[in-house]
């Protein structure tokens, strides 16, 4: 897929600090059809650590901000981006 756009997180620098986002990880998880396992997987966590970024007031933090707005990406709800399959 290649990804459309201004903006975001290919065409700026954006800070690894971590966001209070835990709330809505979750939901933006399965607005982008994956199973918790699928997308530790793509992110590159285990299980456990990812069921953790989902749970609010937990450590380690939620998402960094390139993480949250790449699953922003993948559930169709970036407000600068979309998703468009190749050719």
């Amino acid at each position: 897929m290649d990804v459309q756009g201004k903006g975001g997180i290919l065409g700026r620098n954006v800070t690894s600090a971590p966001l209070t986002v835990a709330d809505n990880v979750r939901e933006l998880r399965k607005a982008a059809g994956l199973t918790q396992e699928e997308a530790a997987e793509s992110f590159g966590y285990s299980l456990r650590v990812w069921q953790t970024k989902e749970i609010s007031g937990t450590l380690p933090a939620p998402l960094r901000q390139k993480e949250y707005e790449y699953l922003l990406l993948l559930a169709g709800r970036h407000p600068y981006l979309t998703l468009t399959p190749r050719k």
